[in-house]
């Protein structure tokens, strides 16, 4: 395909991923027949998104990323098979910003409402998987869109409430949050000098983070980074042996040939484009990449979810390392936080005297 067709791909913004779900068909969903027809479907349910003569102001299109996948050259192999589970589908909604402006016949500037069009990118992993690309007021309008006509309320815990008068076509339509102890799991393999195990994904370096938690000497919210040495940065250190909690890592991931510089949140996950894989490759492919990284970090998020919680938090010596990194590059602690000692102890099962308690 010549590099003016593979370029038809296109998305606005950055690639950012304000929402993250898991779902699940119900017994009965008529979204069980395969992709095709789940794909025919869901447009149908979600209605047509036109410009002209449209009776509601909310709609999809259906982006066909899949036949760019399929059609482009430079994605192969794993990336390529993405295409076999992927639904891609555009919201649409209809805005109004207030600006001053003349009305016919009026000769004074009057405050006028200007309809705008504002979206975001739904990308289904069929049957697996949901992402929501896009700002995260037009994520929220998608989901609450989506959700809502699917039958697929968004319960307060994140889960499903199906409503009894009518079958769901979804049996789980849940949030994936990456907990903040997952996030040190994460950072503490890359401590280490581990591998992360079960999965594709690979940490390369760890250049930035922040942390939430009660105010000390750097404040109550810290952020370090762009450092190639997250890992013995004082500040972050001692911020966690003070029992603040992670809620941002960002670094380069290897995929196979591929690194991803992506920053992970909570609630969110950003995918950069500065990393040398994205940065050189058309939108087909950026997208490729930045799904199946999505895929790879969902599927590790599961994994770590189900460990034994002593391989799931980490142990005393690992802050008690934590500790000794930070005297060795000149920064003074009294103590290794009680509180966190505490928690960690209850949270893998361990005797108070293996945490000094």
């Amino acid at each position: 395909m010549s590099g003016e067709e593979e370029e038809k791909f296109d998305y606005q913004g950055y690639l950012i991923f304000n929402g993250i779900y898991e779902t699940d068909l119900a017994v009965d969903s008529k979204y069980r027949r395969g992709l095709i027809e789940a794909e025919a479907e869901l447009l149908a349910d979600l209605g047509q998104f036109e410009d002209t003569k449209r009776e509601s102001d909310r709609g999809v299109e259906k982006i066909p990323l899949r036949d760019y996948i399929r059609d482009d050259d430079s994605v192969s192999g794993e990336l390529e098979e993405l295409a076999g589970q992927l639904i891609s589908l555009r919201f649409l909604y209809e805005d109004r910003i207030e600006k001053d402006g003349y009305l016919s016949g009026k000769k004074e500037l009057q405050k006028v409402e200007i309809p705008i069009i504002k979206d975001a990118d739904i990308y289904w992993i069929y049957p697996n998987y949901m992402y929501f690309r896009g700002a995260k007021d037009d994520v929220t309008e998608a989901i609450e869109y989506t959700s809502s006509i699917l039958d697929a309320d968004i319960a307060s815990d994140g889960g499903t409430a199906v409503s009894p008068q009518q079958p769901s076509r979804f049996s789980k339509f849940q949030s994936i949050s990456f907990h903040a102890d997952f996030l040190l799991w994460l950072f503490s393999h890359q401590y280490n000098g581990t591998d992360l195990p079960g999965s594709a994904i690979e940490i390369d370096t760890l250049t930035d983070a922040s942390v939430t938690g009660n105010t000390d000497v750097w404040g109550g919210n810290n952020i370090v980074g762009d450092t190639t040495q997250l890992i013995e940065s004082p500040p972050l250190l001692s911020a966690i042996l003070q029992n603040k909690s992670l809620k941002m890592i960002e670094g380069g991931f290897a995929m196979g040939d591929n690194t991803i510089k992506s920053k992970i949140q909570i609630d969110k996950v950003h995918i950069k484009s500065s990393a040398k894989s994205i940065k050189k490759s058309n939108n087909t492919r950026r997208m490729s990449l930045s799904l199946r990284f999505l895929n790879e970090l969902v599927e590790l998020e599961k994994y770590w979810n189900n460990l034994d919680p002593k391989n799931k938090y980490p142990p005393y010596t690992f802050f008690l390392d934590l500790f000794d990194t930070c005297q060795a590059h000149g920064m003074t602690l009294d103590n290794i936080s009680e509180i966190l000692r505490r928690e960690y102890c209850d949270k893998r099962g361990d005797n108070n005297s293996e945490w000094d308690l």
